[in-house]
């Protein structure tokens, strides 16, 4: 489900990006295939989309995630905790999902202060979601 770097490493306090998030979550909830209805012409920098191509189209086109507004997607940007929540209300559909509990779960029983406390705006790390996606998965682990 989770893949590191090419040299062996995982980086698990670097940023993650819009389209690594994207993969990971299509990894976590089994997206399969891509559904009907091409996205990508809807944006101005989808020659940036690469291999997150197929991951872009199908969060777009189940609504998970959007665009910005001066039609760009952005997959190599970080993502922000405040999108990840929105992100996630709308993949659980659950819209009292909240991170904030994550990162409490992660101070309290992790020792480990999230960014998040900062501002909602800061990005997320590659730890933080994969923690975040465990334990709203675990059962499905055990």
């Amino acid at each position: 489900i989770i893949s590191g770097y090419k040299d062996g490493t995982f980086k698990p306090n670097k940023s993650i990006s819009r389209g690594e998030f994207l993969t990971i979550l299509s990894r976590v909830y089994g997206w399969e295939g891509v559904p009907v209805g091409e996205t990508m012409g809807k944006f101005k920098d989808f020659n940036t989309f690469g291999p997150y191509k197929d991951v872009i189209n199908y969060g777009i086109s189940k609504g998970y995630i959007q665009g910005y507004p001066d039609r760009t997607f952005k997959p190599n940007n970080p993502i922000s905790y405040k999108e990840v929540e929105i992100i996630m209300q709308r993949i659980t559909n659950n819209k009292n999902f909240r991170w904030y509990n994550t990162a409490a779960n992660a101070l309290y029983q992790k020792d480990y202060r999230s960014k998040s406390y900062n501002s909602m705006n800061n990005h997320i790390t590659r730890g933080e979601a994969v923690y975040m996606l465990y334990l709203i998965n675990e059962w499905k682990y055990r």
